[in-house]
Order: structure tokens, then C-alpha cells, then sequence
């Protein structure tokens, strides 16, 4: 009897183990794979935001604080709308940090070109709000 049951236990049941072994391994690789790309996402997700909300403020900032006081002036022409330009976008970089700066690099490639693109779009936004 405990011949039968050992030949049994080593055809049947340890191949079987073995194979749930396996399957249980693979399942929880894909769950831990699935965990981090979801991880990875929601960061990716918060550092947009970061990155949008700081635009917006930015472009927000430089126009009370530059851009009315040289349209008031009468000299807000061509040099004076590049300057408020640099101004935002260098004002941008300064307040994004590497992890973000890094982050959307790796998402959007070319941060410079990203930058300007929001930019313009925000300051659009803004002259669209202010004409309504």
C-alpha cells in the first residue's frame, strides 16, 4: 500500500504541484508587472499635472506682473512679447524639478518644444478668456 501511494505521490501529485507552482508564479509575475505599470502611470499622470498647473500659473504670473505693465507702458511690442516669453518659460524651468523634467522628457520627447507648445496655448487660452 504505501508503494502504490508513493508512486502515486511522485507521478501524480509533485508534476502536478510543480505546474501549479509555475502557473502561481506567472500569475503573480504579471500581477507585480501590472502593479508597477499602473504605478508608473498615476506618476506619470501626477507629473503632467505638476507640469500643466505650473505652466498655467507661470503664464498667468508673467502677464499681471510683465505684460500689463508694458502694454500700461505702451511698449509691449515684438522684443517685448519674446522677453515675456523667456521670462515664462525660464520662470517654468526653475520650478520643475529633475524627476519631472525627466519624466516628461521620457513621455513627449523634446522638453524645449513642449514648453513653448504650452506656452502659446495657455497664453491663447488666456487672451480667449479675457476677450469673452
Amino acid at each position: 500500500m504505501s508503494d502504490v501511494l508513493n508512486t502515486i505521490l511522485s507521478t501524480i501529485l509533485i508534476p502536478l504541484l510543480t505546474a501549479v507552482a509555475g502557473y502561481f508564479i506567472a500569475f503573480l509575475r504579471k500581477k507585480t508587472s501590472e502593479i508597477e505599470n499602473k504605478i508608473d502611470h498615476s506618476t506619470t499622470e501626477r507629473y503632467i499635472d505638476i507640469f500643466e498647473n505650473t505652466i498655467e500659473t507661470c503664464v498667468m504670473c508673467i502677464s499681471q506682473t510683465y505684460v500689463n505693465k508694458m502694454k500700461q507702458a505702451g511698449l509691449f511690442d515684438p522684443g517685448a512679447q519674446a522677453e515675456a516669453f523667456e521670462l515664462c518659460k525660464q520662470k517654468i524651468l526653475s520650478i520643475l524639478s529633475d524627476d519631472v523634467k525627466l519624466a516628461l522628457t521620457q513621455v513627449f520627447g523634446d522638453m524645449e518644444t513642449l514648453i513653448d507648445t504650452k506656452i502659446e496655448y495657455y497664453v491663447n487660452k488666456q487672451k480667449s478668456l479675457i476677450q469673452n
